[in-house]
């Protein structure tokens, strides 16, 4: 008994905050007002230490990854080489 209260006692709470909640939304945006512009992406400045600091560290990760991945091409690469010339020797 105490289960079933317990749990429509819940319930209707639950239901409650759905009402009072739905009833809060913003109209949908209509045709009388216009949206504004978008403005183009355009490359700024940064506005603050934190953004230099940020775009610094943007183009270092560029730079060790593409070292990376020159250092994973020449291994490959070397690998290749000696898989080939295994095979060769074989012959």
């Amino acid at each position: 008994m105490r289960k079933r209260l317990l749990f429509v006692s819940l319930l209707s709470v639950a239901m409650t905050g759905c009402f009072f909640s739905s009833k809060k939304s913003s109209p949908p945006p209509t045709a009388a007002r216009p949206m504004p512009a978008a403005e183009p992406a355009v490359a700024t400045q940064p506005e603050n230490h934190g953004q230099e600091r940020s775009a610094e560290v943007h183009e270092r990760n560029e730079e060790r990854k593409e070292a990376k991945d020159e250092a994973k091409d020449a291994k490959k690469d070397a690998k290749d080489e000696k898989k080939d010339a295994k095979k060769d020797a074989k012959k």
